[in-house]
């Protein structure tokens, strides 16, 4: 019995010859009933990953039967972080393309994601990166700049597609049509592949970033706002790639700051004019008595951003 479970070992009942399943039913030997229960188990695994595939690959199928064979996938990472960039990816997968385990990657763990990653960019038709950074996610808020990511990684593409399949976003001024679903990475094998180029390309950057600021900890929750990156921002205020619209990046940060000094920070971020940069920055010199260093510090990181994109 211990040799037919080392030979059945991983497989299904359709991989073993139908001699030893018979065996395997006719004994009354209990590790001949285990045996037999897992391969039943690995059978119905198999048969729902060739389903959820079958319907994840489904759309595809449908656009390639009309003729159309360059799809374009398009998703995005990082609109949620308070820290870092927005990360959009665009890609044309081969008509053929099978990829097991295929699916939306915040579902694939960190390794899985790698290896998918490392088979996608290598066997495509073509794939592209868009990215935003946070001054500019500050400027334009985060949708516009989903979208502005979105549209980067389109551009990238070393072939234009025929058709976009969309996560959630719908984009203005691109010639070809456009599917946009919620949870497309669910819905199309594209989209779940291009939700995987975003999601690596911009978690290697945050373990770039973290070595430049490793007291946040960015290499493990890539910018998001866990109660320890919480904790640090807290204590060490922004750095110069936290996004500083973000609620929990100012607010929670800066509540204890005056009225005098959330009022200039407030005009800082408005201040989408060199001529009006220079006004504010006026002012806080004129009230640098009224404002405490550290208020000065916070402020002094702010209007370095903004004058980067005057």
């Amino acid at each position: 019995m211990k040799e037919i479970e080392q030979l059945v070992k991983g497989k299904t009942a359709e991989d073993i010859k139908s001699e030893i399943i018979a065996f395997l039913m006719q004994s009354e030997c209990k590790g001949a009933k285990k045996i037999l229960n897992g391969l039943e188990k690995r059978s119905k695994k198999k048969e729902a990953e060739i389903e959820r595939y079958t319907e994840l690959t489904k759309i595809e199928n449908q656009l390639y039967d009309e003729g159309i064979t360059r799809i374009a996938g398009l998703d995005e990472a990082g609109r949620g972080p308070l820290v870092g960039p927005v990360v959009a990816g665009c890609v044309i997968l081969e008509k053929d393309a099978v990829y097991p385990d295929l699916k939306d990657s915040k579902k694939l763990n960190e390794s899985k994601r790698e290896l998918l990653y490392e088979e996608i960019t290598s066997t495509c038709v073509t794939y592209g990166v868009g990215i935003v950074n946070n001054i500019e996610i500050d400027r334009i808020n985060i949708l516009n700049a989903t979208k502005l990511a979105m549209k980067k990684a389109l551009e990238n593409l070393k072939q234009p597609p025929q058709v976009l399949i969309i996560d959630s976003v719908k984009l203005d001024g691109v010639p070809m049509s456009q599917f946009v679903f919620n949870q497309a990475e669910d819905r199309a094998s594209c989209v779940a592949a291009a939700s995987i180029i975003a999601k690596v390309t911009r978690d290697r950057m945050m373990v770039e970033y973290s070595k430049e600021f490793p007291e946040y900890g960015f290499e493990k929750h890539k910018g998001y706002g866990t109660a320890e990156h919480l904790r640090m921002l807290k204590y060490y205020g922004p750095c110069k790639l936290h996004r500083l619209t973000f609620k929990k990046v100012l607010i929670g940060n800066l509540k204890h700051f005056s009225k005098t000094a959330l009022s200039l920070i407030n005009r800082l971020l408005s201040a989408h004019d060199i001529n009006i940069l220079k006004k504010v920055a006026s002012d806080i010199r004129n009230c640098s008595k009224h404002i405490s260093d550290e208020e000065l510090s916070y402020m002094r990181i702010l209007y370095a951003k903004v004058k980067a994109l005057n």
